[in-house]
């Protein structure tokens, strides 16, 4: 290619002066022009293509990036920026520069599985509470004998059965009936034929529970009532008495019989919100400002030798379980009471309470029901108790056709188990537990999910017995005229509860982590590692968005990153190319 089509390239000094190739390059233009054209008609015209050099963006990008290093505040960068160094320089601050990077982004993935797995935390709160803030325990008490002696005795027709003599059709009849609670290997029982109880049959069942009997009440060293302040209950033990739970109508949605047992006492504490200010001490429930046995409950319980049934039950006395006021018993978590003993129970209370910023979280993070947020069929008050309860009667109903005698269901009309749907219940009842609990791939939607209350309140029991001579206690009221002891065939039994302390230690559930606890962890590590805090970030964003845009503004797009030498790089060229296109 010949000198007129190559690209003429301009160069400078520092003194703004040309050099001595584009001296050769012009002193040719110079001599072309001192040379006379010999013929016009032959002359070529030669083209003058002066190309100036358009910027790339590799070198704008390099020179911005340069610059946000020079002034960048995350450390090493300034290094890695730095012009006219060796190689190996940049390659060690490069690798200084990674590892402070994967070493804080490990550290923070760690801490926010955290923060996603366990944003609650269960912690003491900060005061005790005291015992006078929540009700007192209700106490809910079954014999441990179930049939009424009067009306059926298991162990008599047993032996009868067994002896192979006649018995009556109504023997026959409670037989079935009670064989669902009392014999276990359902002996002498056509399991097909008593799969369900008719409603004569369910209505008889009910009918020939032993009731409790209870003498001497004392509610803070004072007399009570006892058939006025113990109600009626069906549990899984048949008719119990329950002293200082809510009434009925406001435990069940269709209290049905048991309604009619309520008492008109004013309702002035609720679950989730305790006694309201200026609440005296008549409340329902009841409570307690003081400790020890005067200031608790006190009952003697009564039964005879007529009452005794050992083969439906082995163990005589009586069964106790204390739990909240607002939740039905649980009887599988009662303590006995036996005969001829005195039975001392100091109770200590256990509570959890909630924070307000747990309740802006979501129900996967906080695991737990706030109040009125999750409804049942059958209790006007969610527990997790209440729940566990009417979801099993569900799931029995689904998988055994029937549900247990003392049970509630999401239907109108549901079939009661018999003797033969035995067997079946106590299998669902593991397997209900292991579906909901424990199983994996059983849908979510089919799960009744029986979370805790976020406000929940339990009892925990220290219970002591020792043998009670009430023989010679009673001795000394054998001049009352209601005296009517046998002291050869009767048998008492004395309980007394009461609390242990004045104030007890309430738990509360608080953000382990929250969203700020989050970021200060993610600013520590990487402030820790890289130096890198809210203004690096800010700076980041700065020559991303803002610096770039008035830059282009600014300088144009040619060198929109504003180095210096490259703007004096093109200034040159450019009167370069206008000085030789005059000469030209």
């Amino acid at each position: 290619m010949s000198n007129y089509e190559r690209e003429v390239i301009l160069a400078r000094n520092n003194e703004g002066k040309v050099n001595s190739t584009t001296r050769r390059k012009l002193k040719k233009l110079q001599d072309d022009e001192e040379t006379p054209f010999k013929d016009s008609s032959t002359l070529k015209v030669k083209t003058f293509p002066f190309v100036r050099k358009e910027p790339t963006c590799g070198k704008n990008t390099l020179n911005y990036f340069c610059e946000f290093c020079d002034n960048t505040s995350i450390h090493g960068f300034k290094f890695l920026g730095e012009r006219k160094r060796y190689i190996p320089e940049k390659i060690w601050w490069m690798s200084v520069i990674l590892i402070a990077l994967s070493s804080s982004s490990a550290l923070i993935r760690k801490s926010y599985y955290k923060w996603q797995t366990s944003p609650v935390v269960v912690t003491f709160a900060t005061s005790e509470t005291p015992i006078w803030d929540i009700p007192f325990p209700a106490i809910t008490i079954c014999p441990e004998v179930n049939a009424h002696p009067k009306v059926f005795n298991y162990s008599d027709v047993y032996l009868k059965y067994r002896r192979e003599e006649n018995t009556t059709e109504e023997e026959d009849t409670y037989f079935k009936l009670y064989s669902t609670i009392c014999n276990e290997r359902l002996e002498f029982i056509d399991q097909n034929a008593t799969k369900l109880m008719t409603d004569d049959e369910f209505s008889m069942f009910l009918g020939s529970f032993a009731d409790l009997q209870a003498e001497h009440c004392k509610w803070l060293g004072e007399d009570l009532n006892c058939d006025d302040s113990f109600s009626y209950i069906l549990t899984s033990e048949g008719w119990c008495r329950t002293f200082n739970m809510l009434p009925p109508n406001e435990v069940y949605t269709d209290p049905g019989e048991l309604s009619e047992n309520s008492t008109d006492e004013e309702e002035l504490w609720s679950f989730d919100g305790g006694y309201p200010p200026g609440a005296g001490f008549n409340t329902h429930p009841r409570r307690t400002m003081l400790t020890g046995v005067k200031a608790g409950l006190q009952l003697d319980l009564f039964t005879d030798d007529d009452n005794l049934d050992y083969l439906c039950n082995e163990i005589s006395g009586f069964m106790v379980t204390l739990h909240n006021p607002a939740e039905v018993p649980n009887m599988d978590t009662h303590f006995r009471v036996p005969m001829d003993t005195a039975v001392v129970v100091a109770i200590k209370p256990s509570m959890i309470s909630t924070s307000d910023e747990i309740k802006s979280y979501s129900l996967d993070d906080r695991l737990c029901y706030l109040p009125g947020e999750r409804q049942l069929s059958n209790y006007k008050i969610y527990t997790q108790q209440n729940c566990m309860v009417e979801c099993l009667a569900n799931y029995s109903l689904k998988v055994c056709g029937c549900a247990g005698f003392y049970m509630l269901s999401n239907e109108e009309v549901t079939p009661v188990c018999g003797a033969g749907s035995r067997k079946c219940l106590e299998e669902a009842r593991v397997s209900f537990l292991d579906n909901d609990f424990l199983s994996e791939h059983v849908n979510q939607s089919k799960k009744c999910n029986c979370l805790p209350t976020c406000t929940s309140l339990t009892f925990d029991a220290e219970v002591s017995q020792t043998e009670w001579n009430w023989r010679k206690t009673y001795h000394f009221k054998e001049h009352d005229q209601n005296f009517n002891i046998t002291y050869e065939r009767d048998h008492f039994s004395r309980l007394i509860v009461y609390y242990k302390n004045l104030q007890f230690m309430t738990s509360e559930r608080n953000e382990l982590y929250g969203l700020f606890d989050f970021l200060a962890n993610c600013g520590g590590f990487l402030g820790l590692l890289c130096g890198f805090s809210f203004t690096s970030l800010m700076e980041i964003i700065y020559f991303l968005t803002l610096r770039f845009v008035c830059n282009l503004i600014k300088f144009g797009t040619r060198i929109w990153s504003g180095n210096e030498d490259m703007m004096e790089k093109d200034r040159q060229q450019q009167i370069a190319m206008e000085e030789l296109l005059n000469h030209h």
